[in-house]
């Protein structure tokens, strides 16, 4: 096994190298990917149990995000998963063992 001797300086050169690379590997793994699932009015519909109708006001009333190109509405499945979870009500009736 062969041993390598640096000096302090080149040391640290290798260490700022590295944060560097680590800073930007950080930086493209919290950008938002294009290969993200988008589901459809229909597949929303489905996963939240309601009515095309009932869809639309929240969009209208800006509860759930979405993207329109023409007349085509899409919905990132993290933005419907986030919904889902800002509306989650815990159990709050601890007292009633049938629950």
């Amino acid at each position: 096994m062969e041993a390598i001797i640096i000096t302090k300086h080149e040391f640290d050169k290798v260490i700022d190298k590295l944060d560097s690379i680590v800073a930007e590997l950080n930086k493209h793994r919290d950008a938002p990917s294009i290969s993200e699932k988008w589901l459809t009015n229909k597949q929303v519909c489905a996963l939240l149990r309601v009515s095309l109708r009932t869809l639309q006001r929240y969009r209208d009333e800006g509860h759930i995000a979405f993207s329109q190109i023409g007349s085509t509405i899409r919905y990132k499945a993290s933005d419907v998963e986030q919904f889902l979870h800002s509306n989650y009500n815990p159990v709050f009736n601890t007292d009633n063992p049938r629950l």
